[in-house]
């Protein structure tokens, strides 16, 4: 792998909290609902890809990956549901691109809603990564 693995196991649960927060910090009246977007499908896309690439590297070479410590923890099991939750979820984030828009054209759904939709999608992303990528049962029960 080109980059060290442990930090990009880092990278793949920490990109869709850092969007979720990026989105959650922007205000919903002053910024058209195609940011949301934009930043909803870059965000959904890269971590598609990421998890393809750790998943990929994983399964080739039969090791497992650590991070900080032991506290996070990729496994060939581990992969399976990374490559679900990746893969899910970009194909939900932009399927779902064309309903928002139908929500907002037919007046269901204000640019504070719309802002909302995107930041807990983000958001859920992240803990079913942080779920599937936890090596300590505290911290799991924890996020669930």
């Amino acid at each position: 792998m080109l980059m060290d693995s442990a930090i990009l196991l880092i990278v793949l649960f920490v990109l869709p909290l850092c969007a979720a927060v990026l989105m959650a910090l922007l205000p919903s009246k002053a910024v058209p609902t195609v940011i949301y977007e934009g930043i909803h499908l870059i965000s959904t896309a890269a971590t598609c890809l990421l998890a393809i690439y750790l998943v990929v590297g994983v399964m080739s070479s039969g090791e497992s990956i650590h991070a900080l410590g032991l506290w996070f923890y990729l496994d060939s099991l581990g992969s399976l549901f990374v490559i679900l939750i990746g893969g899910i979820g970009f194909l939900t984030g932009f399927y779902s691109l064309s309903y928002i828009r139908h929500d907002i054209k037919s007046g269901a759904m204000n640019p504070g809603q719309v802002k909302q939709y995107y930041v807990f999608f983000n958001l859920f992303i992240f803990t079913m990564l942080l779920v599937v990528l936890s090596n300590y049962i505290i911290m799991m029960w924890d996020e669930i």
